[in-house]
């Protein structure tokens, strides 16, 4: 139904790249170049940035926090390898439809159907 609502070059604009792109985040130098009253501050602050996310998520919008929730849900049950849990389950065509009927209401949305 939704599928058919705008040309393939316009739904592009809107859909992650594929591949998806990896940079690859090289932080070790950076980090053993702090003396440990810095590398302190780092944890926390990191553990304080992780602690809040879902208070930003919230903050976001209401559905943010379900959507969170389903990729937290689709990582776990897919052992850490979403794309494979999805090219294993989903062929391109019918993934779009599967997933952008999915309806977030406080709650994850049902894996069942994957």
């Amino acid at each position: 139904m939704f599928e058919n609502a705008m040309d393939d070059s316009t739904l592009k604009q809107y859909l992650a790249d594929d591949p998806p792109t990896v940079v690859p985040l090289a932080v070790r130098p950076h980090f053993e170049a702090l003396n440990n009253k810095e590398k302190k501050y780092a944890h926390y602050i990191s553990r304080a940035s992780l602690a809040g996310t879902r208070i930003n998520l919230r903050q976001v919008s209401p559905e943010s926090e379900a959507i969170y929730d389903f990729v937290l849900e689709l990582h776990k049950a897919g052992n850490g390898m979403l794309v494979l849990l999805v090219s294993s389950r989903l062929s391109t065509s019918n993934s779009r439809t599967l997933f952008g009927s999915c309806h977030f209401h406080g709650r994850v949305a049902s894996l069942a159907q994957l």
